[in-house]
């Protein structure tokens, strides 16, 4: 009986629905959600210390997790072992935040439908700009339906189309294979991709339709994605990085840049790409 109980309260704590946990122990639905009451497991419920929760929001609030919306902070609670709810989080950013919650509320948006017959049947990509004033350019490719990121890259350019070309090749040669099709804006550094997927797909007897070129606001996938970025942490090394303008020590110039560049650009890189880890195992 104990031991029954102790595994009821590991599965429950790892999460597992009660459909799973049930096939696992070999009991009733209806035996098994006494014993979770009985056990005091609530999953709705905070169960963490609420001034550790609190503790550790304030500090996320003062780095990259500025920009964070409650449910990124929730699971961000969660991944560091705080046991809390949505509502708690909410409730505490509100209290710690107000100003970014007013924000965020102030630019709700109304998300259109999205169809995709499966995995790898369509990768979006397109660069990202909003860092390169100071001269970090990142480039990435979503793949649309599972929205796995294939790729996100930090650089000095996003506008060669070699650099692009070996960001896919790169992809292609780790997955094991290419897209059905690709799906990119009509900028020149996407040609030789382009020219690659055409190659590959024509190696299959598929070539029809295996590139498809359109406006960036229109490629639905990718753009979404960026403002994901923008959230949770491009808007930090922007805010970091203006600051530093107005503080005087950034003018523009060859030298200020290049110092930009030595100093930040492995830091961003490796901030996306953890970023990119955390995504793509969530």
């Amino acid at each position: 009986m104990e031991q029954r109980n102790n595994l009821i309260e590991m599965y429950y704590t790892l999460r597992l629905t009660f459909d799973e946990i049930k096939y696992k122990v070999i009991i009733s639905t209806r035996q098994l959600k006494r014993i979770v009451a009985s056990l005091g497991l609530y999953r709705r419920r905070s169960r963490g210390n609420l001034f550790d929760v609190a503790t550790f929001i304030s500090k996320e609030l003062k780095v990259s997790g500025q920009p964070h919306g409650y449910r990124w902070m929730h699971t961000n609670c969660l991944e560091r072992g705080l046991e809390i709810d949505k509502e708690s989080v909410r409730l505490i950013i509100k209290c710690l935040d107000p100003t970014g919650v007013k924000c965020r509320n102030a630019r709700k948006l109304t998300r259109r439908a999205y169809m995709n017959n499966g995995p790898n049947y369509i990768w979006h990509m397109d660069g990202y700009d909003k860092l390169k004033p100071y001269e970090i350019c990142i480039h990435g490719c979503i793949d649309g339906f599972s929205r796995n990121i294939m790729w996100l890259e930090a650089d000095t350019t996003n506008k060669d189309p070699y650099v692009i070309a070996g960001y896919f090749i790169d992809t292609v040669r780790e997955v094991g294979g290419c897209p059905r099709c690709i799906r990119a804006d009509l900028g020149t550094e996407n040609g030789i991709v382009r020219e690659l997927q055409v190659a590959l797909r024509d190696c299959d007897g598929h070539e029809t339709n295996a590139f498809l070129y359109g406006t960036s606001k229109c490629n639905q996938r990718i753009e979404s994605w960026w403002n994901i970025l923008r959230k949770e942490c491009a808007q930090f090394w922007m805010d970091m990085f203006q600051t530093i303008k107005d503080d005087g020590h950034f003018s523009g110039d060859f030298l200020d840049v290049n110092l930009i560049r030595f100093y930040f650009m492995n830091l961003v890189h490796v901030c996306f790409q953890n970023i990119l880890l955390s995504i793509n195992n969530f």
